[in-house]
């Protein structure tokens, strides 16, 4: 059973479908972060202050770019089941991690998604790019986790980890805010009765990119240790 999102937290589903669908159809692989202040063209403003998105499509490796199925000496052509979500963890955000959940064709009818460990490994070329580190609860960058394990390793422990990650985010924030700004500035160049949205505070932005604690990233590190890279199906 995969965690689901907040309902505040959780993209559109025919959005998410969309988004994987164009990744399938584009060169989605390797996937590249989808940043907010990387959109081009017409967007609303607080739009900015959203969450990243990585569209993992691994079927773009195959030639039919449909998936092998993860049953040992099963042939099939696995039907899509669903278009997944989860909310991932990055050192200076959170964001949003799409991909495909299917069913075996065959005689074994068993669902598997592509964040699977049976999946990713059937090829090294899947472990090598995907980027995170999955357990049932949670998802961690490798870069988080690394941090994590510093922080272990650290005389100063994880507290330093952990404030690491807030002034990263924070950072992150007052970044965006420079980019509303400028752009709101632009907007009221061409048009002098632009009325902007109020962007969310620090404080706002802040509450929905909660950082680990001290006490997750001590289970979740330990975890790492003990179990190596963990994923579901």
């Amino acid at each position: 059973m995969e965690p689901t999102p907040a309902s505040e937290d959780r993209l559109p589903q025919q959005e998410v479908k969309r988004l994987v669908q164009e990744a399938m159809t584009t060169k989605g692989f390797p996937p590249v972060m989808r940043y907010p202040e990387a959109v081009r063209g017409d967007y609303l403003l607080s739009t900015l202050f959203s969450w990243p998105i990585l569209v993992w499509v691994p079927e773009r490796l195959q030639p039919s770019m449909k998936p092998f199925c993860t049953i040992s000496g099963c042939t099939c052509t696995p039907r899509v089941k669903e278009y997944k979500q989860r909310v991932v963890e990055e050192v200076d955000t959170k964001c949003h991690l799409l991909y495909v959940k299917y069913q075996c064709t065959g005689a074994n009818k068993i669902f598997f998604s592509t964040v699977s460990s049976a999946y990713l490994q059937r090829e090294v070329r899947l472990l090598v790019h995907f980027p995170y580190i999955l357990t049932k609860k949670f998802g961690l960058s490798k870069e988080v986790m690394e941090l994590v394990q510093e922080g272990m390793l650290s005389p100063h422990g994880l507290t330093s980890t952990v404030e690491n990650m807030k002034r990263r985010r924070e950072k992150r924030y007052y970044m965006l805010l420079s980019l509303f700004a400028d752009r709101v500035r632009q907007n009221q160049l061409g048009n002098p009765t632009y009325m902007a949205p109020n962007p969310p505070i620090v404080a706002q932005y802040c509450s929905k990119q909660t950082q680990l604690g001290r006490r997750h990233c001590l289970q979740r590190g330990y975890r790492f240790l003990k179990f190596g890279v963990l994923c579901v199906r």
